[in-house]
């Protein structure tokens, strides 16, 4: 069963934009794991925007509470809004353009940007299959620790996916490492009349970023989340009366939920 917008409406939008190929919205599910001992899976869904000029991926979650974060209610009502969603365990953006890869996320307290140039590079396959009704290819992609099975269609011209994969010549349908921590589905996608701000601003990148490395960011990261003292670091929190036995176990669940999609 395809999905509700059918490839015929889609291909029909092309024709009548011509080459100005509208804006389209593409959710994606993640089912994920952060700890590898577990057997169950996360669940977060995510949006990417794509544009003539590229995409923007980014977790449902966190466009949610950014969009209560820069609205005009008051602190109290946004705080009543803040609690209505569960945050996510994604608060990163990523958006890729023709000059590369641009990572904006918050680790703790303090806002980074990491500027990639070059693209996860793909090995072609023969392989073929039909998923949810596409007709879908294999490619192989190696990036930062994993290696990937991609599938796109080209019943769905746009090239562009999940994370930080695009330039195939299609949609990626179905995106998973090869140990299945981390898996992306289509869910759905539509055309969008207008680009949120969140989108349309990503590329805005205010002084209170810090510019760091792909390594040094994994490293910051892994740092504030594989010890107590790292964890208090990284966000700015101070704790008084420290119980000992409550910071062992705390680390140690802490440990175990550092199976990042960057390794």
């Amino acid at each position: 069963m395809k999905f509700a917008f059918s490839v015929l409406s889609l291909f029909f939008s092309f024709l009548l934009f011509g080459q100005n190929y509208p804006d389209y919205k593409v959710t994606y599910k993640l089912n994920y794991k952060l700890n590898v001992d577990l057997d169950a899976y996360n669940v977060e869904y995510f949006d990417l925007i794509t544009k003539s000029t590229g995409s923007v991926f980014l977790s449902q979650s966190k466009f949610y509470h950014d969009s209560i974060n820069n609205s005009s209610l008051s602190k109290s009502q946004k705080t009543l809004q803040h609690k209505k969603v569960p945050r996510g365990n994604f608060q990163s953006i990523v958006g890729v353009s023709s000059k590369g890869v641009t990572t904006k996320d918050i680790v703790g307290l303090t806002n980074y940007v990491i500027y990639e140039d070059e693209f996860p590079s793909y090995q072609f396959t023969n392989e073929e299959k039909l998923i949810n009704g596409f007709n879908c290819k294999l490619v192989k992609a190696n990036y930062s620790g994993r290696t990937w099975n991609l599938w796109y269609t080209e019943e769905i011209p746009l090239t562009a996916g999940p994370y930080k994969f695009h330039g195939l010549p299609g949609l990626v349908i179905y995106a998973a490492d090869n140990e299945e921590h981390y898996i992306y589905s289509l869910y759905k996608y539509k055309p969008i009349e207008k680009t949120p701000s969140i989108v349309s601003d990503f590329y805005l990148i205010g002084s209170d970023f810090e510019e760091i490395s792909l390594t040094e960011y994994i490293e910051i990261r892994l740092k504030a989340m594989s010890s107590w003292s790292g964890f208090l670091s990284a966000t700015g929190v101070e704790i008084a009366n420290d119980d000992p036995q409550e910071i062992r176990n705390i680390s140690s669940k802490m440990r175990k939920k550092t199976n990042f999609i960057e390794l």
